[in-house]
């Protein structure tokens, strides 16, 4: 380990670990953008969770854990053979000692012997202690043997013991240099934890949703070439503006940038989370908003002797609009208006494994039938719909009859319809307006 990764120091460096968020090239186009909230509204909708980050460095983190208590079983499991070996080869010179030292004791026996033989039977020339000397000598010589004996042995003990220090020195170092790096790491992490910006306040967000609608609004009228000097006065507003969340919306649709992900697609992969998009928060006097990051909108312009329509998807992080269509008719052509109930799967995008699509049923949607057989749709927000994305948006069961939309979607789409029928009846039969 003497070699070790380096790690960027940029938080968002590391958007590919967290699977929740888009891409660093969609955050880095919005910090470009001439419009210095758009940063702000990411940074709403997409907050990086402290746990995830530095998914990379927590993984060496674990590595060297893992490694460090497999030093630590394998220098233990080491020392312990030296020691065994070691307390082995102290066996063997210790016996070696003793056999010296009992040879010793038993020339001294021979010697007493030999005196007392050569002392009885005045055996030859020499005296008894002469005759006995070579006894002596060799007891002598094997005990000052005892503190030679066993050489192989005590050169083997010092190189054990030489061996056991140095791996002890090399053990520490490896295990302090092993420490410092998850330190250092540890400390990574937290200067990048440091720098994940700080949300701005949902009211903020949403008080800047509606500034945007105003100006979708504009361009329907600049679009449509129907400008307020042509647009009828009528009872509510006029264009009426009918909306629904993105990602509630007949999938048949959706842009093509919508519906086809490649896995090199970072574009397609980025749309695809802005319109999976959306965030709660709790209002003054106890109400939840839920605001979405893609959003589709039905500016309906109502003239003297025709109306027109604007529909598109419109992503509010990034200001863009997707799958505009402009539609004319005279009132004669409009076949029915009414709210029905539909079907939706919202399709979770692939890279998201742990989410998983959800079915709502009886989705109510405003549809304005014509008679050429075109049909535009709005599906808009319900409390079944909310029930089944609560725990994503993290509303309780009970305060989901507390969101705003739920009080207000259908209610304003009725208004509406109302708005739309009142202003038909003026130039064709009533029985021709389907209830």
């Amino acid at each position: 380990m003497s070699e070790y990764k380096v790690y960027s120091r940029d938080l968002w460096d590391y958007l590919g670990d967290m699977p929740y968020m888009p891409s660093r090239v969609d955050r880095d186009k919005l910090l470009n953008s001439d419009d210095p909230n758009r940063v702000q509204i990411w940074g709403f909708f997409f907050q990086v969770n402290p746990d995830d980050v530095g998914m990379p460095q927590k993984q060496e983190i674990s590595s060297i854990e893992r490694n460090i208590l497999s030093e630590i079983a394998k220098y233990t499991e080491t020392q312990k053979d030296i020691k065994d070996l070691i307390k082995r080869l102290k066996r063997t010179l210790f016996w070696k000692r003793v056999k010296s030292f009992l040879y010793g004791i038993a020339c001294v026996a021979l010697s007493i012997v030999a005196f007392q033989f050569f002392s009885r039977n005045n055996v030859g020339d020499y005296s008894p202690l002469v005759c006995s000397s070579p006894f002596w000598v060799g007891a002598l010589i094997l005990w000052l043997a005892i503190a030679f004996v066993g050489w192989d042995e005590k050169t083997e003990i010092r190189e054990l013991n030489s061996r056991s220090s140095i791996l002890s020195e090399t053990h520490e170092r490896s295990i302090k240099a092993q420490v410092d790096r998850k330190n250092f790491l540890k400390l990574s992490i937290k200067e990048l934890k440091n720098q994940i910006p700080k949300p701005p306040p949902g009211a903020k967000v949403r008080e800047w949703l509606f500034e945007h609608f105003d100006v979708v609004l504009d361009d329907s009228k600049i679009q449509t070439g129907l400008l307020d000097k042509d647009l009828l006065p009528i009872e509510g507003n006029n264009p009426i503006q009918i909306l629904g969340p993105g990602e509630l919306q007949n999938p048949k649709r959706f842009p093509p940038t919508f519906k086809k992900i490649n896995a090199s697609d970072d574009v397609n992969f980025d749309i695809k989370k802005h319109l999976t998009a959306r965030r709660a928060f709790e209002g003054t006097g106890g109400a939840i908003h839920v605001l979405y990051g893609i959003y589709y909108i039905e500016c309906i312009l109502i003239a003297k002797d025709m109306l027109a329509t604007y529909g598109l998807f419109y992503d509010f992080i990034t200001g863009k609009s997707h799958g505009t269509e402009i539609t004319e008719q005279y009132y004669d052509d409009v076949v029915a208006i009414v709210i029905n109930e539909e079907f939706r799967w919202i399709k979770r995008n692939k890279k998201d494994s742990a989410e998983k699509d959800i079915y709502i049923e009886d989705a109510p949607t405003f549809t304005m039938s014509l008679s050429s057989g075109e049909s535009r749709r709005v599906t808009f927000v319900s409390e079944k719909y909310f029930m089944k994305i609560k725990d994503e948006i993290d509303v309780a069961e009970e305060d989901v009859s507390r969101i705003f939309l739920v009080q207000t979607s259908t209610a304003n789409t009725y208004n509406a319809i109302r708005a739309l029928r009142s202003q038909l009846r003026l130039h064709k039969k009533t029985d021709e307006i389907e209830e």
